[in-house]
């Protein structure tokens, strides 16, 4: 009989163990989402950038800026900025209608006050128009205890940072 109590209390004791570690975990598993995705956002320059966008207004200027040329286009969805932020990623000028940006993941991983963001920037083995692009993406972030999100390509081709905007 005590071995089975003590069998029990340790079982018990593993299972409490186990319960304790996973709010750790779900804290440190950020969310990311895609908003708006477009060919031609307007950046001349070839240089790739990220921006953070820290409120509606803010949001409803990219959109307006990227959306300069399209009519009729349905809104991005709604952002909860008490609990999201939103980065902009601009890939700059590009030579061909190849390059569209999606995330290659929906986590943010968080190391040493950053979030990475890893972004997928074409479709392997697709054949792309030559004509000159300039494509970005919106994506919403979970907020965290980070300064900056750094957006890396899967490919990469692709390093830029967001800082937060202090207030």
């Amino acid at each position: 009989m005590n071995a089975l109590a003590l069998l029990a209390a340790a079982c018990v004791a593993v299972l409490a163990a186990c319960a304790a570690e996973e709010p750790r975990h779900a804290a440190a598993a950020l969310s990311a989402r895609p908003l708006l995705a477009a060919q031609q956002c307007g950046r001349e320059s070839p240089q790739p950038r990220a921006l953070w966008l820290d409120d509606q207004a803010a949001l409803d200027r990219a959109v307006r800026r990227v959306r300069r040329n399209v009519i009729g286009a349905p809104p991005p969805p709604p952002v909860d900025f008490s609990r999201e932020a939103v980065v902009l990623l601009e890939l700059g000028r590009r030579p061909t209608a190849g390059y569209q940006p999606r995330l290659a993941s929906r986590l943010l991983v968080l190391s040493g006050g950053n979030a990475l963001l890893s972004v997928s920037l074409s479709s392997p083995g697709a054949y792309a128009a030559q004509v000159v692009t300039s494509p970005c993406l919106l994506v919403a972030v979970q907020r965290g205890n980070y300064d900056e999100v750094e957006v890396t390509s899967t490919e990469g081709s692709i390093r830029v940072r967001a800082a937060r905007i202090a207030r």
